[in-house]
């Protein structure tokens, strides 16, 4: 949607086949998957992570990981910077390659792989993050 979306150009982004085994249980119709402010999404994850002992996640972690993992298993620069959303193409390999992961290495095609093969062990064990005012 032009109104939300970021300098107010459209993004149309490719769910890999995880993600969507991710959201089917929170599917809707119409709407956003959450429809709250962005700020509202950090002060409630900060508080799960919290709550579960969990170290802090830094903001943009989850974009970070996905460009990383996503540019080592397709090899692919122009895909994964339309992914993102980039105009520019120096701005992919400035912020995200050479990422490492937090066992020291470098992402890999084979840690690419496996991170795009993380998939929900049980829809039950879901932690379930409510949205409120």
């Amino acid at each position: 949607m032009k109104t939300i979306a970021k300098m107010r150009r459209q993004r149309h982004v490719e769910m890999s086949d995880n993600l969507k085994e991710w959201l089917l249980p929170r599917r809707k119709t119409q709407g956003r998957v959450w429809p709250k402010s962005q700020m509202n999404y950090w002060h409630k994850l900060a508080r799960v992570l919290d709550r579960k002992k969990l170290p802090e996640m830094p903001y943009n972690a989850g974009r970070h990981a996905f460009a990383s993992y996503h540019l080592a298993l397709h090899e692919n620069s122009g895909q994964t910077s339309l992914q993102l959303g980039h105009t520019r193409p120096d701005l992919l390999f400035s912020t995200y390659r050479g990422i490492h992961m937090s066992n020291g290495q470098p992402v890999n095609k084979k840690a690419g792989e496996e991170f795009f093969a993380i998939l929900p062990a049980q829809p039950a064990k879901i932690l379930q993050i409510q949205a409120s005012a």
